[in-house]
């Protein structure tokens, strides 16, 4: 089933070509980075770590009233030990990116979930979205977006949040290992004041026996 390895949260970089650093990723595991973009900025011209690997896009949706873009980037089965993650955009902004170390995520096709808000959630203090994995084990990372005031907030129980939940921000990156039985589930929090809002779900299906990459070779003699 999968873990987070190590999570990291960058916030508050400003600039066109932004680098974010990380812990040193172990060969085999994959990176799964977020991240959400002023529309102005965009398009990006660059999502790579230092080690020269283009991170995949899984995932984009319009959030936050429209005027922002929610980011979901993976490189699986890793190898070189990237220890950054180069973001460029076409205009200078400020970008708060969360990057996770995840291990026990399918290699090939992990993807499951990939939803947004059409439209942001009239205000309340107990934003959630729900969704449904049809597999077991499934890795979930939600986002919830907003363009107001920063608040705090105690995240729905199974959940870590980033940053932690007494940090006041106006984005929140919610957050499961697993998500054990595949079925209907639920993402969400309380939150310190009502924020109107959309959120975004993401879940990676556990890796099983046949999308176990191999890094070995068996000799016959």
């Amino acid at each position: 089933m999968p873990t987070i390895v190590n999570q990291t949260r960058v916030a508050g970089v400003f600039g066109t070509s932004q680098v974010y650093t990380m812990p040193a990723v172990s060969a085999g595991n994959s990176i799964l980075l977020s991240f959400q973009v002023v529309a102005s900025s965009l398009p990006l011209t660059l999502v790579r770590d230092n080690t020269g690997v283009d991170l995949t896009l899984d995932y984009s949706a319009a959030t936050a009233n429209g005027e922002q873009t929610r980011f979901y980037y993976r490189r699986p089965n890793v190898a070189g030990a990237p220890t950054s993650i180069t973001v460029t955009k076409t205009a200078a902004t400020t970008t708060a990116v969360d990057i996770f170390e995840v291990n026990g995520i399918d290699n090939t096709s992990p993807l499951n979930v990939a939803i947004t808000d059409a439209s942001d959630v009239a205000s309340t203090t107990t934003p959630s979205k729900a969704f449904t994995t049809t597999t077991a084990n499934e890795l979930v990372l939600s986002a919830w977006d907003n363009n107001n005031a920063g608040v705090t907030n105690t995240p729905q129980a199974g959940y870590t949040s980033s940053p932690d939940g007494a940090t006041s921000s106006y984005i929140f990156m919610w957050f499961q290992a697993d998500a054990g039985a595949a079925g209907a589930k639920t993402v969400g929090a309380t939150i310190s004041a009502a924020r109107a809002y959309r959120m975004s779900v993401v879940t990676y299906k556990a890796a099983t026996a046949s999308s176990i990459t191999s890094a070995f070779t068996v000799t016959f003699y």
